[in-house]
């Protein structure tokens, strides 16, 4: 019995083929446009999908979804306009630029965080809905859930850092994030001067940036003042920082753990 292939697997192979002959092609023109037989053709060979039919339909509406999604568009030029050919939008071309990490990627986004560090249960969970929610279009929803997973981290931050001084503000262990992020970088803010170079340096640069960006997307989902649709950019930018956050949290929780906080 054949088995059947995960449709994010499809996505990223199909994405992948598309970058390689669309890259081939800007350095030998006489090289094949793109046209979406010849695509998925070769995705369908790929991946051993031919002659099963559940599989080869997945294979289509996954690509007839990066056109709902903007990622593609029909045409090569007016001369070409219609089907078979098609091109890479600008959207397409910028998650094709950091492919093996983008968001629109889940299995390599998730596999570029977990080799730069280890998100807890709650916040793995999160930010696993996110991509879900950002892969299907739902942008407020994505962004909430990715508000939600920052949080979870930073509360693990707050908590270890509480743990370990003596006289701790009430405002580490405060229910609003706000409040505890004021509380985590006075702390912080103490013993930056004992911190390596290179942490002292993303800890000036990034920390305020990450939390502001991450925290302004969710309240503006979850609690939006207008009706403006949350766009892919506003969610996609969130979801490519939230790594660097990760791995700064990391090692901000190593920097605690070797220093006196009492």
């Amino acid at each position: 019995m054949r088995s059947y292939i995960d449709g994010n697997a499809i996505k990223t192979n199909l994405l992948k083929t598309i970058s390689k002959i669309d890259n081939d092609k800007k350095t030998n023109p006489i090289l094949q446009n793109l046209d979406f037989g010849s695509v998925l053709i070769q995705v369908a060979e790929d991946l051993n999908l031919r002659g099963d039919d559940q599989n080869e339909q997945l294979l289509l509406a996954v690509f007839y979804d990066l056109f709902r999604s903007g990622h593609l568009s029909w045409g090569l030029n007016l001369s070409n306009p219609n089907p078979p050919f098609f091109h890479v939008t600008e959207r397409g071309r910028a998650i094709l630029r950091n492919l093996s990490r983008d968001p629109t990627n889940p299995d390599g986004y998730m596999k570029y965080l977990n080799e730069t560090c280890k998100l807890n249960k709650v916040s793995h969970s999160y930010l696993d809905e996110a991509l879900q929610a950002f892969n299907t279009n739902l942008y407020k929803s994505a962004a909430v859930m990715m508000g939600c997973a920052a949080e979870s981290i930073i509360v693990e931050l707050a908590n270890y850092l509480n743990s370990k001084i003596v006289n701790s503000s009430k405002k580490l262990t405060d229910w609003k994030t706000k409040n505890m992020l004021i509380a985590i970088k006075s702390e912080l803010d103490k013993h930056k001067n004992n911190m390596p170079e290179d942490l002292g340096v993303k800890y000036e640069a990034y920390w305020p940036s990450f939390n502001e960006q991450i925290r302004r997307t969710r309240n503006d989902a979850g609690h939006p003042q207008n009706i403006e649709f949350f766009t892919f950019d506003d969610v996609h930018a969130a979801l490519l920082i939230f790594p660097e956050l990760a791995k700064l949290v990391v090692q901000l929780k190593q920097f605690i753990s070797k220093n006196d906080f009492k």
